[in-house]
């Protein structure tokens, strides 16, 4: 997976899967999954992730970046915001969820998760823009 060889990291976090579940490897096979496009695939794998772990906020948070890859804003806010919840610091988590509300049209609760990314990191609340 580090060496951006998708199709063969889902070959082998499957094999690991089969061998012995846990929530890391349901998510990095959403990752690889993610990466390359299949973004319903990566959905499942997340969800698993999730069940694993309830408590993991990056599965959280990819997952909600997966609905948002595909325009499934509800679906996209919903874990987004779980994902902020669980780690209230996760600057990605409060970006992509603002560009989510943007997306959605709700420009007020867009602008909250512009506020906490400006004290977060305000590099990164400048994509916000």
């Amino acid at each position: 997976q580090g060496l951006g060889r998708w199709e063969e990291a889902v070959t082998h976090h499957k094999k690991a899967i089969a061998m012995n579940p846990g929530y890391l490897k349901f998510y990095n096979l959403g990752i690889a999954y993610g990466k390359m496009g299949n973004y319903k695939e990566a959905i499942e794998a997340f969800q698993s992730s999730i069940r694993w772990k309830p408590d993991y906020a990056e599965s959280y948070y990819n997952l909600g970046v997966a609905y948002y890859k595909l325009m499934h804003w509800p679906d996209a806010i919903e874990n987004l915001k779980l994902a902020v919840q669980k780690h209230p610091n996760h600057a990605r988590a409060h970006l992509a969820l603002g560009l989510a509300y943007l997306a959605k049209g709700e420009r007020i609760l867009a602008r909250k998760q512009y506020e906490i990314l400006r004290e977060l990191d305000p590099e990164l609340a400048k994509k916000m823009k």
